[in-house]
């Protein structure tokens, strides 16, 4: 029991479902996360409307205390069942529309610093942008693409998407994120986080967490080769 706890251990930071990156701000920060399956979310099925908007999950192990809430503008992105579920946007031929989600938000601080998360499977690019007070867009100061940490029921594993946007001096009132995802995207989680300070950039380069994963991946390697030694 000990030698599988330990492997557990080793394995869920790298490997875990849904595992974002678990940024952190300084000052004073808020938090909302989406986990998209039907023990969060029920109701969202495959051709019917949304029975509601989603706000973030509040049970344990998720907190969440921003204003915002994701609704599906466009599309017929649905919860697949399971706890491994994800929100599928569905299409059944090439070029079909994929499906327009919508974050809207009140800052729950004096909004400086924002970062958008998500993970995420994809047969083509999703596009992500930002609008603040009733509609000017702004774009991201920061960029990370890598690895997610999910394993895509399409085969092979899912994509990180983390946006970082600097908006020192700039008071918003309300803003937006908008998620245009094609026909054929799984979408594991997503996270928003708010800061009232900016200091530089929080989100990690690209070669920071391939190092992190391929720590955890030797480190598995090492496990079982000391497991096969005894």
């Amino acid at each position: 029991m000990q030698r599988i706890a330990l492997a557990a251990a080793l394995l869920a930071p790298v490997f875990s479902h849904a595992d974002l990156l678990n940024i952190t701000l300084p000052g004073t920060t808020a938090q909302g996360t989406w986990v998209f399956n039907d023990t969060y979310y029920t109701g969202y099925a495959y051709g019917a409307a949304w029975p509601s908007a989603m706000a973030p999950i509040t049970s344990a192990p998720y907190s969440s205390d921003i204003n915002a809430s994701l609704n599906r503008l466009s599309g017929d992105g649905y919860i697949t069942a399971g706890t491994d579920g994800m929100l599928y946007t569905a299409g059944f031929y090439p070029g079909a529309p994929g499906t327009v989600l919508e974050i809207s938000a009140t800052p729950s601080l004096d909004l400086n610093n924002l970062i958008f998360e998500m993970d995420f499977s994809e047969t083509s690019p999703v596009t992500v942008s930002l609008t603040y007070n009733g509609g000017t867009i702004l774009a991201p100061t920061y960029t990370y693409s890598g690895p997610g940490s999910s394993s895509s029921e399409m085969g092979g594993d899912s994509d990180m998407l983390a946006l970082q946007w600097d908006l020192t001096g700039i008071t918003v009132t309300d803003y937006t994120i908008t998620i245009d995802a094609p026909i054929h995207t799984g979408i594991y989680a997503i996270s928003v986080v708010e800061g009232d300070t900016f200091d530089g950039k929080a989100i990690p380069e690209p070669s920071t967490y391939a190092a992190l994963a391929g720590l955890g991946v030797l480190g598995l390697a090492l496990l079982r080769r000391k497991l096969s030694q005894k």
